[in-house]
């Protein structure tokens, strides 16, 4: 009896510790999806996801097998591949090596709807990188970032990237949204004033430059190694345009994003004639009215 229940015991004890270490492995696997979510859209990464099985689906479905034979059918001709297949399994895997690289090509919106970017940058950034400590930098963006990230759920805009003191956002995206030209362009106000309430290590507030662009742009993840979500096409350069060539404390947004915006929102801009736009000539563009 006391053999069995020692039995029972060890038994009890090893579905215990493999329970526990799947629902591990399970949280680890949710933190790491996590993260990857947080660098690129969920569709995206699942994308990718079913390439990469497919790509290494055929070489572990073949050591599955060659495992199997040894085991319960230890016949050596079971797992023996022809060399044309071989040549053709080597194929396949160089082919998909530079699907991947080339996986920028892969839309994942329509080409035919309108996207709204976004994209702010800090007044006297020059400035305050030369007389700052790298440390204040980074904890300065930081800080500002984390204000921007905040205010993305709130607005619906989906976070592209950042480079230097510059965030890029976008509306309109992932999903189809008739106020994305009305959501991107509430958003730049309230990166205007979370700006505002944070203090510059060189004195004062931070004040930001905002500028926003509507247009079509291409989406997609390119390289093979350290993947990254991209956007492209003029849509993006314009948006840099508007933000370079906008005032501290101010949204400057173009006249496609004025033509779309509802007749209420149009009355809170004020028409700012003649702006020269390296690459475009003079334009006329738009400043949000300060509140």
């Amino acid at each position: 009896m006391d053999k069995y229940v020692r039995k029972l015991v060890i038994e009890l004890g090893l579905v215990v510790a493999q329970t526990l270490y799947t629902l591990l492995c399970m949280q680890q696997m949710r933190a790491g999806e996590q993260i990857i979510h947080d660098m690129m859209p969920q569709q995206v990464a699942e994308h990718l996801r079913r390439r990469l099985i497919r790509r290494t689906g055929s070489s572990a479905a073949g050591s599955f097998a060659v495992s199997r034979a040894s085991f319960a059918l230890p016949r050596p001709s079971f797992c023996l591949e022809t060399q044309q297949q071989q040549q053709q399994q080597q194929q396949q895997q160089q082919q998909q090596q530079f699907g991947l690289a080339g996986f920028g090509s892969w839309e994942l919106h329509q080409q035919t709807g309108h996207h709204h970017l976004q994209q702010q940058q800090q007044q006297g950034y020059t400035e305050l990188a030369d007389k700052v400590e790298p440390e204040q930098v980074m904890l300065l963006l930081h800080q500002l970032f984390s204000r921007y990230d905040a205010l993305c759920s709130t607005h619906g805009v989906y976070k592209v990237e950042t480079i230097g003191d510059c965030w890029m956002g976008a509306t309109g995206l992932l999903t189809d949204d008739p106020q994305h030209a009305s959501r991107m362009v509430d958003f730049g106000a309230a990166l205007v004033a979370a700006a505002a309430a944070v203090d510059s290590p060189l004195g004062g507030s931070v004040r930001v430059r905002v500028g926003v662009h509507s247009g079509r742009v291409m989406s997609g993840v390119i390289g093979s190694i350290r993947a990254r979500y991209c956007l492209f096409g003029d849509t993006v350069n314009m948006a840099s345009r508007m933000e370079s060539t906008g005032l501290p404390g101010r949204v400057q947004i173009s006249e496609e994003t004025f033509s779309l915006l509802p007749a209420q929102q149009q009355a809170g801009c004020e028409l700012r004639e003649a702006v020269p736009v390296k690459g475009k000539g003079t334009l006329r563009t738009y400043l949000l009215k300060q509140q």
